[in-house]
């Protein structure tokens, strides 16, 4: 579901009852969105979690500030600007936790 979608559900009173006053679950969501609302930020913990994010396009972010990039066979690479890689498994990883997802691809 988009952000739309989930304000929208917030303001459905019933199955079939789409209108609040005048305007409908979706105008009110439209609204709270022009006005630069967006939810809160996703976090995971545990190694189901960051199993489950996008191989190759998921990053995260530890409570230090440290970014990870998920490649693949379900390793994590440190984000940095050296050539020095740093690849650690979602066991160690979720250690870090709780864990915030920055992207996850398209999803």
């Amino acid at each position: 579901m988009s952000a739309r979608d989930d304000l929208a559900a917030l303001f459905r009173a019933g199955p079939g009852e789409e209108r609040l006053g005048d305007k409908t679950p979706g105008e009110i969501a439209d609204a709270i969105l022009a006005a630069r609302w967006r939810p809160p930020t996703r976090t995971v913990s545990t190694v189901e979690e960051l199993d489950a994010l996008m191989e190759g396009e998921a990053v995260v972010i530890t409570s230090g500030g440290v970014a990870w990039i998920k490649g693949d066979r379900s390793q994590w690479m440190r984000a940095q600007r050296f050539n020095e890689a740093m690849v650690r498994t979602p066991e160690w990883l979720a250690r870090c936790g709780p864990l915030t997802v920055l992207w996850n691809g398209g999803a």
